[in-house]
């Protein structure tokens, strides 16, 4: 299974819909599109995780190397809505220290008005 990915722009960032597995095959993919959004001003990045089932480490390092230049600008990252086996990769890997977690898409959401 692919995936595919939607963008929202917003006032303060931008929310990504990320829809199917972030394995090796599409984690280039997902890289290609927060390095596309990434601004010179500090924004917010929200991604929904509710359609992702599957993550590999090659997906969480594309999170992790993302997250560091997005904080390099004093921006955020916020992962929304992800699904209990997702979360629990992030948990389980440490990563869940590093990132915003939020249960829902509307609560991250919020913070790009």
């Amino acid at each position: 299974m692919g995936m595919e990915l939607a963008v929202e722009q917003h006032d303060k960032g931008v929310l990504i819909n990320v829809d199917g597995d972030i394995d090796t095959l599409t984690a280039p993919e997902l890289q290609a599109c927060l390095t596309a959004e990434l601004k010179e001003t500090p924004q917010v990045f929200v991604i929904d995780m509710t359609e992702v089932r599957y993550i590999s480490s090659m997906g969480l390092r594309v999170f992790l190397s993302h997250l560091k230049r997005v904080k390099a600008q004093n921006g955020s990252m916020v992962i929304a809505a992800a699904s209990k086996l997702v979360n629990d990769v992030f948990r389980m890997s440490g990563f869940s220290n590093y990132f915003e977690m939020t249960d829902d898409v509307e609560s991250a959401t919020a913070k790009l008005a």
